[in-house]
């Protein structure tokens, strides 16, 4: 068994850069059964009498190779595209509000095709898993070898091993599971895995966050023929994985309840192309991003497709708290809506109470032409298009925005977005 406690601590410390800490889980290691896992399998349609298409069995094989210990051997078949193979065992795990989850499990796939082995991890608002998750998160050995392929970890047992934070969850499923779903590109889907030392270790979270202001979700129409898409990238230039959840909020609505997924940011590392993570139609909204490593770079890009010829757009750097708009004015000059440009205001509420943004329009000689009271909901992001209409003004070739809040701990994130009428080519300004 000291053998196996030095590969439990060596994984743990790869996973959370901090060494070992307490593993929350009951028989991680499967010692002699399945005790402390609640088993599932379920197989669409059911299995031909004999057969045995989705299991989840004790094996005596064992990571360290210590004869007391074992594993779980689980296994999954899809014959066609209207047949489905599950097997998940799975454990609920108490867990503190704003923490940071370390989990995983050491895999060794002995033959995979279209599908892969995964730990994934949902947090739900309840103590004892119960409602609807708020956040899920997944984690796997190895990617999807699609049914043409077949593939295995060649004899090594693989760490499949991410951290994620609990945000307001007060409870954690941790899921061992096999899946296997069938399609018309994808009939014969299979996996046959082990798995052991499965761990959910906890930690304080110190959360930093962004607030993107908006940004567009699959291909978004707009004015003059105009056709938008955003992506979202994060650098972690660190030593240290970092957890990340981005909360979609939405536009003209309270965004408490918008969707959550969690993503994990390898040290040294960037990720984008996060178009595929919220809702399933095109829409736009801000994003609030929490990550539990403050050296995290988020960015947007959003561009405007041209067709046959490529795309216009700009890049926006997300919104730290340091630069959040409060009581004091802030400047987004200069602006300009006339029968070349046109100018939209973007504006998010970065709190959970209800704000009160106050804008002013300027002309280049610094003359008020008006001011506006925008009322925003808790983490309510709204987009006011052509910003000097919205002060009866019929144009103005050059001019700019006052932007702050008179509502006891109040704070936004805004930018205006200047577009070329022609072009539909963006320029973002930012609040200064």
């Amino acid at each position: 068994m000291e053998r196996r406690a030095l590969l439990l601590a060596a994984m743990l410390a790869f996973t959370s850069g901090l060494g070992a800490t307490e593993n929350l889980l009951t028989n991680q290691g499967f010692d002699r059964d399945l005790r402390g896992w609640i088993v599932k399998t379920r197989q669409f349609p059911a299995a031909a009498a004999g057969a045995l298409e989705s299991s989840a069995m004790w094996s005596s094989e064992d990571v360290g190779g210590s004869s007391s210990s074992g594993s779980v051997a689980v296994h999954a078949f899809a014959q066609s595209s209207s047949t489905a193979g599950e097997a998940t065992l799975e454990q609920c795990v108490p867990v503190e509000p704003g923490s940071l989850l370390s989990y995983g499990a050491r895999v060794k796939t002995v033959l995979q095709m279209g599908t892969t082995a995964q730990v994934l991890v949902a947090n739900y608002r309840s103590g004892d898993c119960s409602g609807e998750p708020v956040s899920i998160a997944r984690v796997a050995s190895l990617p999807i070898s699609y049914p043409f392929f077949s593939s295995s970890s060649h004899g090594a047992w693989l760490v499949a091993a991410s951290k994620v934070l609990t945000g307001e969850a007060r409870s954690t499923m941790v899921q061992l599971r096999a899946d296997a779903t069938g399609s018309r590109i994808a009939p014969g889907v299979l996996l046959d895995a082990l798995l052991d030392d499965a761990f959910l270790t906890s930690e304080p979270a110190e959360v930093s966050t962004w607030l993107v202001p908006s940004a567009t979700y699959l291909q978004l129409s707009g004015e003059s023929g105009s056709v938008w898409m955003s992506d979202l990238t994060l650098t972690n230039p660190g030593p240290v994985e970092a957890a990340v959840t981005l909360k979609f909020l939405g536009h003209d609505s309270d965004g408490r309840a918008g969707v959550e997924r969690f993503v994990g940011v390898p040290a040294g590392s960037v990720v984008s192309n996060l178009d595929l993570l919220f809702p399933p139609s095109p829409t736009y909204g801000a994003i609030l991003v929490s990550s539990s490593r403050p050296e995290l770079l988020v960015s947007s890009e959003t561009s405007c497709l041209r067709v046959g010829a490529g795309t216009v757009g700009d890049s926006l750097p997300a919104t730290a708290p340091s630069d959040l708009v409060r009581g004091a004015p802030k400047a987004i000059s200069p602006i300009r809506e006339d029968e070349r440009f046109r100018t939209n205001l973007v504006m998010a509420n970065a709190t959970e109470l209800p704000n009160v943004v106050r804008v002013r329009l300027r002309g280049s000689d610094g003359a008020v032409i008006g001011t506006q009271e925008v009322p925003l909901r808790p983490l309510e992001m709204t987009q006011l298009n052509h910003v000097v209409s919205v002060f009866a003004a019929s144009s103005l070739t050059t001019g700019w925005l006052e932007l702050w809040t008179d509502t006891p701990g109040g704070a936004f994130a805004a930018y205006a977005s200047v577009i070329d009428n022609l072009s539909n080519d963006p320029k973002a300004v930012l609040p200064r």
